[in-house]
């Protein structure tokens, strides 16, 4: 008895073993995101494994574009596909995502909601997740796709100091990876746009004769601001993507500028529009 159970706890333990066909099947099939532009600047979609974070001001479609995501997994694959979404800003709008699901009720249980009150609350959480996994416990589990966080400075900011930033930012993102890696779900991260000189977008320099960077090295424009969360949380990101109102176009015109993407060139542009019944 004490062997078998010895057994199980180690096969639970263990790494998985994959072969390399099926790695190249989980890994590289890219998933629509039921938008055309961004599908083509993504080369086909987003991959298992992708963090993707999209910024930019108010108002410029960041819950939209997650929600129609969600709508993607759950509704339009192939897989009916469940999603893990933490609504950080109580800004999950169910009404809305079954107008985006083609009132498919049937959609909206498989996507599971939670809204932590802090950061530790969401740590908590995810190493639930995590611990429900690896005992096999919640086939939904099993079945999850996708990941998304909106937003992640509403847990971050109000619950660390500056100098703890980065230790409390690789703890989340620790426990992202785990979860994109063993369940090989897409994790979409929001995140905010802050003016460019404050400090909410990094860490302040101690020394007096560093230099401010040049222009040319910002890859967004001062009237967009910068991404908030700092240098540091933005080499743990894989794809990261601006978005903004189209200027002179109808109302529900919107943009995506890509910042960052470890398969593709950054600086591709594609455009959306937020329609009543539709983000296209």
């Amino acid at each position: 008895e004490y062997l078998r159970i010895r057994h199980s706890i180690f096969m639970l333990a263990s790494p998985h073993h994959t072969t390399s066909r099926q790695q190249f099947s989980d890994k590289c099939t890219p998933r629509s995101t039921g938008i055309p532009g961004l599908n083509d600047i993504l080369n086909g979609g987003v991959l298992p494994g992708d963090i993707i974070e999209f910024y930019g001001k108010t108002g410029s479609g960041k819950t939209q574009l997650c929600l129609r995501l969600t709508a993607q997994f759950s509704h339009f694959s192939e897989d009916k596909a469940c999603v893990l979404y933490f609504d950080m800003k109580n800004d999950f709008n169910a009404r809305r995502l079954l107008n985006l699901s083609e009132g498919d009720e049937d959609s909206l249980e498989r996507v599971r909601i939670f809204r932590e009150a802090n950061l530790e609350r969401l740590l908590s959480r995810l190493d639930d997740i995590k611990n429900e996994v690896i005992g096999g416990i919640n086939g939904f589990y099993s079945r999850c796709k996708l990941l998304v966080i909106d937003s992640v400075p509403m847990v971050i900011y109000p619950a660390v100091q500056q100098e703890t930033w980065r230790y409390h930012q690789e703890r989340l993102i620790k426990r992202l990876k785990w979860l994109a890696d063993h369940l090989n779900l897409t994790v979409i991260l929001v995140n905010h746009s802050v003016s460019a000189r404050s400090n909410l977008g990094g860490f302040s320099s101690s020394n007096s004769n560093s230099k401010p960077a040049s222009s040319s090295s910002q890859p967004t424009s001062s009237q967009s601001g910068k991404a908030a969360l700092g240098k540091y949380w933005q080499s743990k990101i894989s794809i990261r993507i601006r978005l903004s109102k189209s200027n002179g176009s109808t109302k529900d015109s919107y943009e995506g500028t890509l910042e960052k993407c470890f398969r593709t060139a950054k600086g591709h542009k594609f455009d959306f529009s937020i329609r009543q019944d539709s983000i296209v």
